[in-house]
């Protein structure tokens, strides 16, 4: 016995018809979430307790968030950064200084 697969993108949110794209189907939206459970109020049902789970979970993620940011804002100071000024030259080497063009092309 086989079986038909068909990918699929799910969008969660948004509105455009379902579609296919290439070698897949695109379902947003209400659609998204009626081909996974067969119910037509699912996408609007769902709102409240991810909203809920949102709110509690909020105040947690912003201060891992700022705990981040002040990481990378130290890392940065403490690389780039001479007398209260970016050191240009350094940043840019980091972020592009790749120099290796000669191991893997010659100039004939």
């Amino acid at each position: 016995m086989s079986k038909q697969v068909q990918s699929v993108l799910g969008i969660c949110y948004g509105k455009a018809k379902t579609r296919h794209v290439w070698n897949y189907l695109k379902v947003i939206g209400q659609n998204f979430w009626y081909l996974l459970s067969e119910d037509e109020n699912l996408y609007k049902d769902i709102i409240e307790p991810i909203g809920h789970g949102a709110k509690e979970h909020n105040k947690a993620f912003l201060m891992e968030k700022d705990r981040i940011a002040n990481a990378f804002t130290r890392e940065f100071l403490e690389g780039f950064v001479i007398d209260g000024l970016i050191d240009w030259e350094k940043l840019v080497e980091f972020n592009s200084g790749n120099l290796d063009i000669d191991t893997w092309y010659s100039r004939s």
